[in-house]
């Protein structure tokens, strides 16, 4: 491949730049704090641990004499959950899992902002788990969005992209959370379009349209850059770009927090620093 054919490398922002499995859990800890619902994470990404072999919860230290037993699977929300004395223990992959169903289904319906699917997803959580949040509670996992970081390799590899391509974002965003992420990830994009300027979300084409006609680029001159099979490789490949999948380690390996396809990208690497390398920048 002639990488240099390139004049644009286009990118989906929220799980291949901005690290949102933690940005979204720790939204999910700060909308349960009240609740008694304990997110078991002892996944660690630098080694690459299987979130399905996670321990046991630690026994509570004042347990019920008559607990009940495991209730398995909750039949609304497919995630796995245990009692564990007063606190609901959520398994981290699970609820990524129902989170990605959630957002999916939610984005397919008629245009709505990007917080207020945010907000929908965690009413729908709690009403999984048997309650309701009321309306601070469910406006902290949006209000979180400003504060999910990048991956430890994104912010160095968009400073050396930057020297030779145009860099833009295609983004299931809004404006606003966007600007929270933007100071993080330190780079001058050439262009940003959002689900709030062409009112619709990924897969939709509409984000590829919009960024075609304001650089005026051919199919053949940009390269897109994502971790999302769903979002990003299935339109895509529908329009004729090339792409490469960035397949970095996951509580949901093999699809991240998104919903599972058939695409299958031609290239594929690990992280940020794998593309420098694969471009021949490094």
């Amino acid at each position: 491949m002639d990488w240099k054919r390139f004049r644009y490398l286009s990118f989906d922002c929220y799980g291949t730049l901005i690290d949102w499995e933690s940005g979204i859990l720790e939204g999910f800890r700060r909308a349960f704090a009240d609740r008694d619902v304990q997110i078991s994470d002892p996944w660690d990404p630098t080694v690459g641990a299987d979130p399905d072999t996670e321990p046991d919860p630690e026994p509570d230290p004042d347990p019920d004499p008559d607990p009940d037993p495991d209730p398995g699977p909750d039949p609304k929300s497919g995630s796995r959950a245990e009692d564990s004395g007063r606190v609901r223990i959520l398994h981290a992959a699970d609820a990524l899992k129902r989170y990605a169903a959630l957002e999916a289904e939610l984005e397919a319906g008629s245009y709505r902002q990007y917080r207020d699917v945010l907000y929908e997803i965690m009413r729908r959580m709690g009403s999984d788990l048997g309650f309701e949040l009321t309306n601070e509670e469910a406006a902290r996992l949006p209000d979180s969005v400003s504060a999910w970081r990048p991956f430890g390799d994104t912010v160095e590899a968009l400073r050396v992209l930057q020297k030779h391509y145009g860099l833009v974002i295609l983004s299931n965003i809004d404006d606003a959370l966007f600007a929270g992420s933007a100071a993080h990830l330190q780079t001058e994009f050439t262009e940003v379009v959002t689900a709030e300027q062409v009112q619709g979300y990924k897969p939709g084409l509409a984000h590829f349209h919009e960024a075609q006609r304001r650089l005026g680029f051919q199919p053949g001159e940009i390269l897109h850059v994502a971790q999302s099979l769903y979002h990003d490789h299935v339109p895509a490949h529908d329009l004729g770009w090339t792409s490469v999948w960035v397949n970095r380690v996951s509580r949901c390996p093999g699809t991240g927090v998104t919903l599972e396809v058939g695409v299958r990208p031609a290239y594929e690497v690990p992280d940020l620093a794998g593309l420098v390398h694969l471009l021949g920048l490094s």
